[in-house]
């Protein structure tokens, strides 16, 4: 939703749109969903260090989830 509003409102709707444009765009958004994804790998690992190797599951799912989120907005920004 964020980076969805950043984009109409920045977009003019004439022609191509630049690359900037989306850059703008998308810096905050992937930046919100990325975020809880770094904290698990970060906790998880931590979780690690002292002992408990069941963090492994919240390390591994969140750089999952983040390395998806970063490949599939690349993606629409390849394809788009």
């Amino acid at each position: 939703m964020l980076g969805g509003g950043l984009f109409a409102l920045l977009d003019d709707r004439v022609g191509d749109i630049p690359v900037w444009v989306y850059l703008v765009a998308v810096t905050p958004a992937l930046l919100v969903a990325v975020i809880p994804s770094v904290l698990a790998v970060v906790q998880g690992r931590k979780a690690i260090q002292l002992g408990r190797p069941d963090g492994k599951v919240p390390a591994v799912t969140g750089a999952a989830i983040g390395a998806a989120i970063v490949v599939i907005d690349l993606l629409m920004f390849i394809g788009g």
